[in-house]
């Protein structure tokens, strides 16, 4: 009766090993022929303009990215797609859709407002691959708007992170040498560091930052 058992069983089972899962399928199916020519690239490149503002260097990034994904399964030689991105960028600066200098304007005032030294603020811009008169232009502006840009970006980054006067009393001297260090390799200079640290408190931070 066992054996009997033990042989329905071993005709339940099935002998042969299974194959593997093709787990190539899901990625063949993601990178199969997207029919790329110069106008499916500019589509791509007004759909990312829709979502987000961008230098023209970050447009060329992102077209890019795409030829190199995609470029040999469409048959599609990688200096003729490199042509297209180059008439792509120009014809999208043309039509005023990319202005470099409008989105370093843009991206200075953000940063700023978030309390970022003019420092850090150039290096943010250089990573967007913008040329450096463009980012010296944006910078100027900001300059002519405010009598000490560092000065007040530092009171609001003091608020931010808490820092000097944010600290409650008892611990602001435990902290001072922390705190300095913080605005310092925020891009800050020394001078405005402790100047925003030693205040006396919050009231009187606030009456530096009018007082810039």
């Amino acid at each position: 009766m066992g054996r009997q058992i033990d042989d329905a069983r071993g005709q339940d089972q099935d002998p042969s090993p299974r194959a593997p899962a093709d787990r190539s399928g899901g990625q063949a199916r993601r990178r199969r022929s997207k029919g790329m020519s110069e106008n499916s690239l500019y589509q791509a490149a007004l759909f990312y303009l829709g979502r987000y503002a961008a230098s023209s260097w970050s447009v060329r990034q992102v077209l890019r990215r795409r030829v190199t994904k995609y470029a040999a399964i469409d048959g599609v030689e990688m200096e003729t797609a490199t042509g297209w991105i180059d008439g792509i960028i120009d014809r999208l600066i043309r039509s005023g859709l990319v202005h470099d200098g409008d989105f370093a304007m843009g991206r200075v005032r953000t940063l700023f407002g978030r309390g970022l030294s003019t420092r850090m603020i150039r290096l943010k811009l250089a990573e967007k691959g913008l040329d450096r008169e463009v980012i010296e232009s944006a910078l100027d502006v900001l300059m002519a708007d405010h009598r000490d840009p560092d000065l007040e970006a530092a009171c609001r980054f003091a608020q931010r992170r808490r820092l000097g006067p944010y600290r409650p009393a008892e611990v602001r001297e435990a902290h001072w040498k922390r705190d300095l260090a913080i605005l310092a390799r925020a891009g800050f200079s020394y001078g405005i560091a402790r100047m925003v640290i030693e205040v006396g408190d919050v009231d009187d931070l606030a009456a530096l930052d009018r007082g810039r």
